[in-house]
């Protein structure tokens, strides 16, 4: 994907609004799906094989690459995990062997807080839907790390236990499809919504072409790295599809990804699978008079096992920033000492009591 010539023309700008307006008018038309009491539709375990795909975006390399190595150990063979990166840099001899494998073949070498991010996400996504048992995208960037086992994490998800064996895979709730996004967002309207936030992204995206009477479907989410189900991700590819681009009209929006992907959930079905949770954790220098430091997010290197138990409580399953956490801490922290069996041991002693 190569990036478009900096700035569109009026006509331009004209004709993106007229296909956003088109596709939101289509949505707001479309009649609501009804489903009848105890009717389940599209169940997750008609799939043979469960994929979570963590979507990275990073610059040249994943300083904390050895713990995600750590996390995916906890998958199996019906329930995995594949990475899909996405480097700025994807040429950098920083760059270890198994970052390397791991790359998509484009790069939108996106610079920090650049509207290119979102296309780096969207090919990410591209690259994530060709593999049909992907039921998630996390997308996250370089200094996020997993605050639960995977196994953990996905029976959060889909209340599925990882590795529980056929006891345990009879005993549990069946998730229906379609599955679900996880992630907190707000419009303009929104006391969430800050005088930095109203001026930074709403009338830059006016400016570059949105529709001034669909206003009303942008979204912003915070933290903006989230957990995608896949019928929204199919979705947010649809979108930018359809509308030649959407992505483009970024461009100048500050932290763009933060708006565009909710902002397309929103225009492609109203947010209809969208869980209110911030499932990401992240903390900001709110008091800072200089609101452009507000952005950077603390970073809590030192410090996991502390913070770990108060952000997941919060509802988190990530968090960020990190650039020093090893795998040892990580293991110490999330598994306890006997982390060899990621749980196991536990989830056997339960069924054995039963």
């Amino acid at each position: 994907m190569m990036p478009p010539p900096s700035g569109m023309d009026d006509a331009e700008k004209a004709e993106m609004g007229a296909h956003i307006s088109r596709l939101i008018n289509e949505q707001e038309m479309m009649p609501q799906a009804k489903v009848k009491k105890g009717k389940k539709v599209g169940h997750a375990s008609k799939l043979e094989k469960h994929t979570l795909a963590v979507c990275a975006m990073i610059v040249d390399k994943m300083p904390t690459e050895e713990v995600w190595r750590a996390w995916a150990e906890g998958s199996d063979d019906s329930y995995s995990t594949r990475f899909f990166i996405h480097a700025a840099k994807p040429t950098s001899s920083a760059m270890s062997s198994w970052t390397r494998e791991r790359l998509i073949p484009t790069s939108c070498a996106p610079k920090w807080n650049d509207y290119l991010i979102v296309a780096g996400i969207l090919e990410l996504l591209k690259a994530a839907m060709s593999d049909p048992s992907v039921t998630h995208c996390v997308v996250v960037t370089e200094s996020c790390v997993p605050l639960t086992s995977f196994a953990e994490l996905y029976r959060d998800l889909l209340g599925i236990n990882v590795g529980g064996g056929e006891a345990d895979q009879a005993d549990q709730a069946v998730p229906t499809r379609p599955f679900k996004t996880y992630m907190s967002h707000y419009d303009v309207k929104s006391p969430r919504c800050t005088k930095f936030d109203s001026q930074s992204w709403f009338p830059k995206l006016q400016a570059n072409g949105f529709p001034s009477d669909k206003s009303g479907f942008l979204r912003k989410a915070l933290p903006g790295w989230s957990v995608l189900g896949r019928e929204d991700c199919e979705g947010i590819l649809r979108v930018d599809e359809r509308a030649k681009g959407m992505w483009k009209i970024w461009e100048g929006v500050w932290a763009p990804e933060e708006v565009y992907l909710p902002t397309a959930i929103n225009v492609h079905n109203g947010m209809k699978n969208v869980v209110e949770r911030a499932i990401n954790f992240a903390a900001w220098d709110e008091r800072n008079p200089d609101v452009t430091k507000r952005a950077n997010p603390f970073w809590f290197d030192g410090r996991f096992a502390e913070v770990r138990h108060q952000w997941i409580r919060q509802g988190a399953v990530f968090g960020r920033k990190f650039k020093d956490l090893r795998a040892e801490e990580w293991l110490r922290a999330v598994r306890g000492s006997n982390h060899e069996n990621d749980g196991r041991d536990e989830r056997e002693a339960k069924r054995q009591k039963r």
